[in-house]
Parts: structure tokens; sequence; C-alpha cells
């Protein structure tokens, strides 16, 4: 009952959620997310709107695992990359819950209602620890790439550019015609 009357309602429901979800960013920020319609001008807010469809319809339907963790990784991957606190990277997903409700609080309030709610509350649990972990692998793969960088980046790009044509004889001269420890015979044919 309540998961169709939130699927006859699905467009309201996920307007909700998403203004929920951009809450969480600067105000110039949200009015771009919102108004700007193009994936191209736009990929973080055309990202956020279609992941949010995805696990609706996924939260509301089979609850597939994989498209679950696939939606939930292309969300926090950006907050990750966005330097969110892990709680406020996840929080979007426990706003859904305070979308349902506001919606079945329209709804009567029979015992059926209230085992559904809690039906739906274990669907929803079930994809912020999906979208906990996915926060957790994107942090993890970021913080390998900074500490690469940061070994890498001991030398200035025109030290690197320098020492690699070094390696690679950029000169021409051999490496003994360039090692003042080699002695060198005119004429001797050495």
């Amino acid at each position: 009952m309540l998961i169709d009357i939130l699927k006859k309602r699905r467009k309201a429901v996920l307007e909700d959620w998403l203004d929920r979800t951009l809450a969480t960013y600067p105000p110039d920020s949200v009015d771009f997310f919102k108004n700007q319609k193009n994936r191209f001008s736009n990929p973080v807010g055309f990202t956020i709107e279609r992941e949010l469809a995805l696990i609706f319809e996924e939260i509301t339907g089979d609850m597939d695992e994989q498209n679950l963790r696939a939606s939930a990784e292309s969300l926090v991957k950006i907050r990750a990359v966005q330097d969110f606190k892990p709680s406020d990277a996840v929080a979007f997903v426990f706003e859904l819950k305070n979308v349902v409700r506001a919606f079945a609080m329209d709804q009567s309030s029979d015992k059926h209602l209230a085992d559904e709610l809690h039906d739906l509350d274990t669907r929803i649990d079930r994809f912020a620890l999906y979208a906990f972990d996915a926060y957790m692998l994107c942090r993890e793969t970021i913080c390998k790439i900074r500490n690469r960088e940061a070994t890498m980046g001991t030398f200035s790009p025109l030290e690197r550019r320098a020492k690699a044509s070094d390696d690679t004889c950029g000169s021409g001269a051999s490496d003994n015609e360039n090692n003042p420890s080699v002695k060198r015979h005119e004429g001797s044919g050495r």
C-alpha cells in the first residue's frame, strides 16, 4: 500500500528528496544544479537527479543490490571528491526516510502502514550501508592518488623533464663523453 502510494507520487517524492539532498550544497550551487538541465554543463546535478531516481526505483521495487551499489558509488564519489565528511556524504540516504514519512502522514495511521514504514526503513538502512561502503572506497582511492602525487611531486615538472631527458641521453653524447673520469686519448682510437 505505502509503496504503491509512493510510486503514484513518484515525481513529488523525488522533487522533495532532491531538494533535501541539494540543501547540503551552497545556495548558488543549488540553483545551478536544479536549473541547469544539460548533463554536460551540469554533470553533478544531472548525476544526483538520475541516481536518486534509480535508487527510488530499487527501494520501491526489487532492491537489486548491484544497482543500488552502483548508484551509491556514483553519488558518494561526487561527495567524496568534494571532501564531505562521511556522515554528510551519506545523509541524503536518510533524507528519503523523512520524505517517505511526510508522504505517509497524508495517509491513515493504521497498523499496516506502520509495518510498511518499518519495511521501507529497513530497505533504506540497507542502502545506507552500501553508500557508506562506497564512500569509504572512494576516500581510500583519493588518499592513494594524493599520496602518489605527493611522492611524484618531489621534483618540479622542469626537474622531472630534465631528468627524463638526461636518462634518455637527449644531449646526443655518449655516457663516456659526459663523464670527466673517463680519460680520452686523442688519436688512440679509444
